[in-house]
């Protein structure tokens, strides 16, 4: 069983910081073919938002 002890919300301050690195994360992942291109392309979408 899982129990929810804590709720994390993402700090808008940090997402021009966290960004790129998220992408480049993202573009690594499918490089090593660990993440399918749809999801990846869908990510970088969410991301630039």
């Amino acid at each position: 069983m899982v129990r929810v002890r804590e709720e994390l919300r993402p700090d808008p301050s940090r997402t021009d910081r966290l960004t790129p690195v998220y992408l480049s994360f993202v573009g690594e992942l499918a490089r090593r073919g660990w993440l399918e291109q749809d999801v990846a392309a869908h990510a970088r979408r969410k991301a630039e938002q």
